[in-house]
């Protein structure tokens, strides 16, 4: 029977199982949102936190990036990732720390976050391609997209936890639409519910709510594209476990913005993403 929306979302928006974001996460957006913010700002805060600075350094001299030489300097890297990519690596690292852990053995929290990283990487690739206004904000909403699946792992397991083993059995299911049946709500908007309770800017609360339903995002459109986008063809890689084993139906919208049409682009894409992966996701493991 499904639970009540109003009380499932109750349970979500005030569980105490559920962290808010660490404080230097909340201190980083602050400084961001703050125009008269230097880089050095930023680093002297950031180099407080071990984790954060051994993340903000990775990430800038991985292969992600390129570079000829390597970056030491935390102020030189925040120049070089840009303050908004900054501060979605603090909340997402902070988000990593405080729900990362695995409780449960029927849910794998590292292919989780594995596919979570695959997915944030494919959107900073394809908002280069479908939506460049947006592409500060690409990999941290692709990183997030499937928050709710962890909120729904705490909040509601006993519900929860026997849909992502049947989805796992390979019945022929999405876990999207067992939920959709169990509950009367899926993940997308129980993460749609947590990342407003975090805060969170509304373009990413749209990636996360509508990731599955492009079409009906009602705002940041071009960015919700992105992400469903990403979701997909990580998916299909089979990069980390999105708790199924089955691949959705691509919207067609979003299919075409990408211009991914022939094999030779689609496989070029593919190329850089998995080059991209392999570079980026030892970074999980500096996070604890």
């Amino acid at each position: 029977m499904a639970i009540s929306l109003e009380l499932a979302r109750k349970r979500i928006e005030e569980s105490r199982d559920i962290p808010t974001l660490s404080p230097v996460a909340l201190r980083i957006q602050q400084l961001v949102d703050d125009p008269g913010t230097s880089a050095r700002d930023l680093a002297n805060l950031i180099s407080k936190d071990p984790v954060l600075t051994a993340v903000t350094l990775r990430l800038v001299n991985s292969a992600f990036y390129g570079l000829q030489r390597r970056i030491g300097n935390v102020t030189r890297a925040i120049i070089l990732l840009g303050f908004q990519r900054v501060k979605y690596i603090a909340m997402t690292a902070s988000v990593m720390q405080a729900m990362g852990n695995s409780r449960f053995s029927s849910f794998n929290y590292k292919g989780f976050w594995l596919h979570s990283l695959a997915t944030g990487l494919a959107a900073d690739a394809l908002a280069r391609r479908m939506a460049p206004d947006w592409s500060e904000d690409a990999m941290a909403a692709g990183l997030l997209h499937d928050v709710g699946k962890l909120a729904l792992s705490m909040c509601l397991k006993d519900q929860w936890l026997p849909l992502i083993a049947k989805a796992k059995r390979g019945e022929g299911c999405l876990i999207r639409d067992l939920e959709q049946q169990a509950l009367g709500f899926d993940h997308a908007e129980a993460g749609s519910w947590l990342a407003e309770r975090w805060r969170l800017p509304p373009s990413i609360c749209q990636s996360i709510r509508y990731h599955h339903q492009p079409g009906q995002a009602t705002s940041a459109e071009d960015l919700v594209h992105v992400i469903h986008l990403s979701d997909v063809l990580t998916r299909g890689l089979g990069l980390g476990d999105p708790g199924d084993a089955l691949i959705p139906k691509v919207n067609q919208e979003a299919w075409s913005r990408a211009a991914l049409d022939t094999k030779t682009t689609l496989r070029a894409f593919y190329r850089d993403l998995l080059k991209r992966f392999e570079a980026t996701s030892d970074i999980l493991e500096e996070i604890k």
